[in-house]
């Protein structure tokens, strides 16, 4: 029973995680909708099509765990033109809120990881970032030493006020 429990509570989370992202393709795509009445333009006309390409990844994602699906597959990044990529996708929000998105990554680093997973966790970092905390964000790589050898940790790392202390809990 505890185990089916933990399942439930990890899918709801799962659902919960999944509504979230694709509320912000869902904005991005109704802000280019309405800026594309006022004039057509061939840039987002681009960005609305790879809205509906993350959405859908997102939804076959959600209908792969559904079918119990073991997941998305690793596979081998080279990070810093992919980090490149994540910080191009915000660098508009980022302009907006007055500041850009760098990224701080050695050359030739690569790591072997399911880029659609990895993409959920950093966009939705980058977009809390550019969201809450306007200014600079760098998106980071480096190699540390873990316990069972050298990891990679990418870190968003901004100049904003953070969580207030009494809503930590």
């Amino acid at each position: 029973a505890l185990q089916v429990r933990e399942l439930l509570d990890a899918r709801t989370t799962l659902l919960a995680g999944v509504s979230h992202d694709l509320r912000t393709p869902l904005a991005r795509m109704r802000l280019a909708l309405e800026m594309l009445t006022l004039k057509p333009d061939a840039a987002l006309l681009a960005r609305l099509e790879a809205d509906i390409e993350e959405m859908n990844g997102l939804i076959g994602q959600l209908l792969d765990l559904a079918r119990g699906v073991g997941g998305e597959p690793a596979k081998r990044l080279d990070l810093e033109p992919w980090l490149q990529d994540r910080a191009r996708l915000h660098a508009e929000a980022a302009a907006r809120a007055g500041g850009a998105v760098t990224v701080a990554c050695p050359a030739g680093l690569r790591v072997q990881a399911a880029p659609g997973l990895l993409g959920r966790v950093v966009d939705n970092l980058l977009g809390n970032a550019t969201r809450y905390a306007p200014g600079p964000v760098e998106l980071r790589a480096h190699v540390t030493a873990g316990r069972s050898g050298e990891v990679v940790r990418i870190s968003v790392l901004d100049r904003g006020p953070g969580i207030p202390p009494d809503s930590l809990p």
